[in-house]
């Protein structure tokens, strides 16, 4: 874990919210730097994975963050693993970043008591239509 340095960080980078108390948005939330303004960031909140719900985007001191590298995007899913069986959910919630999806499955094993996984989705598969042909003879 490293905490931001105000001139370490620059808009466009994006940071993750540490466990400080000081907002509605909770440990692991997401934010992509605006602007800076000693000693404020002006941030904005990435709402896709629940973390940052009810927050407002706007400055917040820049010690209340960490730095994170840039998200690797892709589709996660969290997945529980229920006597040696991977259990989803009839309709699984998708984050879009890595860091999301950890910091939701912490929450979820922490309030649940149980083991669960990100898995993210690395190759999509499908059948290409087949075009049929009519002969029509005369």
């Amino acid at each position: 874990m490293t905490y931001c340095n105000y001139y370490g960080q620059e808009p466009g980078e994006y940071v993750m919210l540490r466990d400080t108390g000081r907002t509605r948005a909770k440990a692991g939330a997401i934010g992509k730097i605006v602007e800076k303004r000693y000693p404020f960031f002006k941030i904005e909140w990435q709402h896709d994975n629940g973390l940052a719900e009810g927050q407002m985007d706007g400055n917040y001191r820049y010690d209340a963050f960490e730095t994170m590298k840039q998200p690797d995007k892709g589709d996660y899913i969290i997945v529980l693993k229920k006597d040696d069986q991977y259990q989803p959910a009839e309709r699984p919630r998708v984050y879009v970043t890595e860091a999301q999806a950890m910091a939701v499955a912490s929450l979820m094993s922490k309030k649940h008591d149980g083991e669960f996984f990100v898995f993210k989705a690395v190759a999509a598969v499908y059948v290409p239509p087949v075009q049929q042909t009519v002969k029509r003879f005369v």
